[in-house]
């Protein structure tokens, strides 16, 4: 099974819902689910909600890789 240990020592984000960590959700959201019936409501819901996207590009493997 894949895991991952992650650690943050940053200050909680704070936001706009037009700076990157917000198009990096968008991009997720439509990815997943398609298209959102309002992006300026989900920006503003991600902001408020301090919603983060954590991507992890893997340096080694170990084990069956099929």
């Amino acid at each position: 099974m894949p895991r991952s240990t992650a650690r943050s020592s940053s200050p909680l984000w704070h936001g706009s819902p037009g700076d990157a960590t917000c198009d990096a959700l968008v991009e997720y959201y439509r990815l997943v689910a398609g298209e959102h019936p309002d992006w300026d409501e989900y920006r503003q819901a991600m902001v408020e909600e301090g919603r983060l996207l954590a991507t992890f590009v893997p340096s080694t493997a170990v084990g069956q890789i099929h």
